[in-house]
């Protein structure tokens, strides 16, 4: 295939890097129950929010700027 490198990274854990700018709170995990009345309140991002892609969009363009790199005026 034209000796193409081909790289590819899992980044569901990358989601877990980025801060949440609103209140979500949560219900504990199946097992995880304390107390079946408490609550979590989420800080970071997490895998399967419908923010989570949002943020870690704006996370990684953040990053990729503190490099040097340039947006595209389409990807603004």
């Amino acid at each position: 295939m034209n000796n193409w490198f081909v790289n590819s990274a899992d980044v569901e854990q990358a989601f877990l890097h980025c801060d949440l700018h609103e209140t979500i709170y949560m219900q504990p995990p199946a097992g995880l129950e304390e107390d079946g009345n408490k609550v979590w309140r989420l800080r970071k991002g997490l895998y399967g929010l419908s923010q989570a892609s949002r943020l870690f969009f704006k996370h990684l363009a953040a990053r990729l700027k503190e490099f040097g790199f340039v947006a595209a005026t389409s990807d603004e």
